[in-house]
């Protein structure tokens, strides 16, 4: 239902997981790594592209919209978060209302983490060349 750009790690999207769940994902956008390129011999670049790195651990706040206890996401976007602090958040629309039952609906904003390490798994790479 959404694909935001990170606006803190390069060659990230994230994106969630639609219906009645709060999970949060990161994926890779581009090539990554590459490998090789050794005694001259030219490096062989590869990448994990649309594969998920991260599923993000949220607030329990943020598990349970307070009025009907379910969730129902619709979209995801990054920018700064609203506490004037110029982080960059994570913004999530809880407004889905598929059966036209939900009294309550709401904007989530949570801060986006900064992805300090990457393991690049080589034998589920996608060759780019």
């Amino acid at each position: 239902s959404g694909l935001a750009a990170s606006r803190l790690n390069e060659k990230i999207l994230w994106t969630h997981v639609d219906g009645w769940t709060t999970k949060v994902l990161a994926f890779l956008s581009d090539t990554v790594a590459t490998v090789g390129g050794g005694r001259g011999s030219e490096p062989s670049k590869f990448g994990l592209q649309g594969q998920p790195i991260l599923e993000l651990d949220l607030p329990d706040w943020v598990n349970q919209n307070p009025k009907s206890g379910r969730v129902d996401w619709e979209d995801i976007s990054t920018a700064q978060c609203p506490d004037g602090s110029k982080r960059q958040c994570i913004w999530i629309s809880d407004t889905g209302n598929n059966k036209f039952n939900r009294g309550y609906s709401q904007v989530i904003a949570v801060a986006e983490p900064r992805i300090q390490h990457m393991q690049v798994d080589q034998s589920r790479r996608i060759n780019t060349e």
